[in-house]
């Protein structure tokens, strides 16, 4: 049972990972975007990260990124328990 939850949350990181790197360069891009420039600099990227977390535009991003978050916390939470049960029986 172990192996299979390493293995279900194994995808759900690779599905995570996919997601969050696929929203960092979303940002990056509308940073470039709106200064102009190849390295948009910290002011840029800190203002996009903001509309981020408040824009509507990126609500569906956000929701898709929290979801699996908390999958993964139940799976590791899962994993624990029963690791700790095989430990003690």
């Amino acid at each position: 049972m172990m192996m299979a939850v390493l293995a279900v949350q194994g995808i759900v990181f690779a599905i995570w990972a996919y997601w969050m790197f696929r929203s960092l360069f979303l940002l990056r891009r509308a940073a470039i975007a709106e200064t102009g420039r190849g390295y948009p600099g910290l002011p840029a990227t800190l203002r996009q990260f903001g509309l981020f977390a408040r824009s509507d535009q990126h609500q569906a991003d956000r929701l898709v990124l929290v979801v699996l978050t908390l999958v993964l916390l139940g799976l590791t939470l899962a994993f624990a328990l029963l690791a700790s049960q095989a430990g003690a029986g």
